[in-house]
């Protein structure tokens, strides 16, 4: 098994000019692993107690695994509540932004829609999520907190503490997430997006959550880059599930202690459309994983590997915001069908969005009956059609006779469900 290595890059970008595509300086990255050099020059005892952690647990994933499979949970549903620390700016994004974020990341994580990929090693991580309907005191919510907050230029620990304090819900049941207008404005500062904290020491704390810029927050709204498809809080919600960069901070003698992703030198930032993967460390590299820095249109993967380490994370921090009690405290238990919560893994549907034909495949054999309804978001049945004793496998639905837009499609195998959001473009 690898050992992992902290020694985190220092002047990251200008180290990165020598491994890049052009512009690689401009490029966002991800803040995460400075922010925790912070933290723990703060706490050292959390950050020996982390490397302890992270050195032994690996050793319990065979293990664990044996226990996710067996678990009767379909999904694991994390409830969630969007901060927007604004002061009447372009930072105060519409609720639409939010949400399909949501969606977002319910297909990355689900490998549906934006997220669905054919790679050998990638997975379902079983991981849902969901805007909460109910907040601390038990009051209807739309899981979006909106409070006014003048940002200061430039980045630090304790401006992080601060804002944070004034503003959590119980983050040992809602996963936070900040909308901030910047990170570091400074004139020599890095092209910051968003960080996070590794839950391990810091899970169920007031400082536990994801801090991202709202031009990263989303797959529509007011976005940085039209291409941009809401990688970063993708890529920073795996860091809140104990996931770490695929390169592990370092080079070719580093590792993100996931034996399916291979090892890789340094960040490398591969552009859209084009995607290229070099070949480090004498393996080609994983360019399509969301735990690394390659262009949104390029990401579509998480493995088997990353998926266990982060039921891990789950299971040894975050048990309490998955369980039962929670999600119906949180009224998570009602699941919206914006969320994209799939209660069965019999069906995937692909792509999506989707131009005029959909593919519609089964994995589960002996199905008496597959029905598919779709339905316009006027709640009226757009398309009907019913399968007795299908075969399994993937068949073709043809759309052509439907509007572009959004429109609900509702599977059931035999007495179980799937609901999910479908989007026509042409």
């Amino acid at each position: 098994m690898k050992s992992i290595v902290y020694s985190y890059i220092i002047l990251l970008f200008v180290a990165s000019l020598f491994i890049q595509p052009p512009l690689a300086a401009q490029s966002p990255v991800c803040y995460t692993s400075n922010v925790m050099t912070q933290y723990w020059q703060k706490h050292p005892k959390l950050e020996a107690n982390f490397n302890k952690e992270n050195q032994t647990r690996i050793h319990s994933f065979t293990t664990l695994g044996t226990w996710a499979e067996k678990t009767n949970v379909a999904s694991y549903i994390i409830p969630v509540v969007v901060h927007i620390m604004h002061n009447n700016g372009p930072e105060n994004i519409k609720d639409e932004q939010i949400f399909s974020q949501i969606e977002v990341l319910n297909e990355d994580f689900g490998r549906y829609g934006q997220g669905y990929n054919t790679h050998v090693d990638g997975a379902d991580s079983r991981i849902r999520f969901c805007l909460a309907s109910k907040d601390p005191q038990g009051n209807s919510t739309n899981g979006i907190s909106r409070e006014l907050y003048l940002q200061t230029d430039s980045f630090n620990l304790d401006m992080d503490i601060e804002m944070k304090r004034q503003s959590i819900w119980d983050s040992k049941r809602y996963l936070n997430i900040w909308i901030v207008n910047n990170i570091d404005s400074s004139p020599t500062g890095s092209h910051i997006l968003a960080y996070s904290y590794y839950p391990s020491g810091s899970a169920g704390q007031p400082h536990d959550g994801v801090v991202i810029r709202y031009d990263y927050f989303g797959r529509e709204g007011v976005l940085a880059d039209p291409n941009l498809n809401g990688w970063a809080t993708t890529h920073e919600v795996g860091h809140y599930l104990n996931l770490f960069h695929i390169w592990g901070d370092g080079g070719c003698s580093q590792d993100d202690e996931v034996e399916d992703t291979p090892k890789c030198d340094g960040p490398y930032f591969s552009p859209y459309p084009n995607c290229p993967k070099p070949t480090q460390c004498d393996q080609v590299r994983m360019i399509e994983n969301y735990m690394d820095y390659s262009a949104d249109k390029c990401m579509n993967l998480l493995t088997k590997g990353q998926v266990l380490r982060m039921h891990e994370a789950i299971f040894n921090y975050r048990s309490t915001l998955v369980s039962a009690e929670n999600i119906a405290f949180t009224g998570c238990d009602k699941v919206d069908t914006n969320t994209n919560i799939s209660i069965t893994k019999a069906i995937d549907l692909y792509p999506n969005p989707v131009q005029n034909r959909i593919i519609v495949n089964l994995n589960q054999p002996g199905v008496q009956v597959l029905s598919i309804a779709i339905y316009n978001l006027l709640g009226q049945s757009v398309i009907f059609l019913e399968k007795r004793n299908p075969n399994t496998g993937p068949f073709t639905l043809d759309l052509q006779t439907l509007n572009e837009g959004m429109y609900i499609f509702r599977v059931s195998v035999d007495e179980e469900l799937l609901n999910q959001k479908i989007r026509i473009n042409r």
